[in-house]
């Protein structure tokens, strides 16, 4: 979206005090495009319906720059912002099933693949959404599970490819290495089961734990479906905005050239 910058109304006033009308459209163009890059920060922040690791990565994204004499561009390089904006279609997940390296066959040939889902803990909302206090304070008695160790394995395609071995909690038998189903209602009737059921105690650095559930997506799976998502409009709402506010940051600019 162009914003464009009339400063026929400004002549008069420019020439009083005696500031050449060029350098007044650069520093303009400068203080207008700041702005609406910083409102377009402020409004991806506050924007609900936004994955926390996608909101900070659009957010460092925004900036601008001159193009050319009292001309610049205010842009996002995020690669997700054009559907942010404007809309996501459906999805069907299984797609990833024919590309992803990681893809197993069944005994019956049929593609899979196990996918970590990764739940955070209550305060934190860093790439996932935190579980509920209930179900965190259950997690926190999980014995640890481990990666013990790594092969090479034969992927969908007969590729051999790195696989890891783990030990869940003192013993893959161990009652007390995954979370017990039923402490929280199924998100949808058709699910299986509910969001935390069978969730494990991984360590990460610093004596750390992170928690995890693991899910099997396959070729007969009936789920897995994104859901279309309407557009936020962030950027049509923040140009608007300080489209309609340009005069005052003229007249701010102009009170602090004089």
């Amino acid at each position: 979206m162009n914003l464009i910058i009339d400063l026929s109304p400004l002549a008069a006033a420019l020439e009083e005090a005696g500031i050449k009308t060029n350098e007044f459209a650069n520093a303009a163009v400068g203080r207008v495009s700041e702005q609406l890059a910083q409102r377009w920060r402020d409004s991806v922040k506050r924007a609900p319906g936004i994955r926390p690791d996608e909101r900070s990565e659009y957010v460092d994204s925004i900036d601008w720059n001159f193009d050319g004499d009292a001309s610049a561009v205010v842009q996002s390089t995020f690669k997700n912002a054009r559907q942010i904006e404007e809309g996501r279609p459906a999805y069907d997940m299984k797609q990833m099933l024919q590309t992803s390296v990681r893809t197993k066959l069944t005994k019956e040939g049929k593609r899979y693949l196990t996918i970590p889902i990764r739940h955070n803990t209550p305060g934190s909302g860093v790439n996932a959404p935190a579980m509920p206090s209930a179900i965190y304070a259950h997690a926190q008695k999980l014995n640890m599970s481990q990666i013990t160790g790594s092969f090479m394995g034969a992927n969908a395609n007969g590729r051999l490819v790195p696989r890891n071995q783990y030990r869940w909690g003192n013993g893959n038998s161990d009652p007390m290495a995954r979370l017990k189903s039923g402490l929280v209602p199924r998100l949808q009737p058709h699910h299986k089961t509910d969001p935390y059921a069978g969730m494990v105690r991984m360590p990460i650095e610093d004596k750390k734990s992170q928690y995890l559930t693991l899910r099997t997506m396959s070729e007969s799976s009936t789920g897995w479906i994104q859901k279309a998502k309407p557009g936020l409009f962030i950027l049509r709402d923040v140009a608007t905005f300080t489209q309609a506010d340009t005069g005052n940051i003229l007249n701010e600019l102009l009170a602090e050239m004089r």
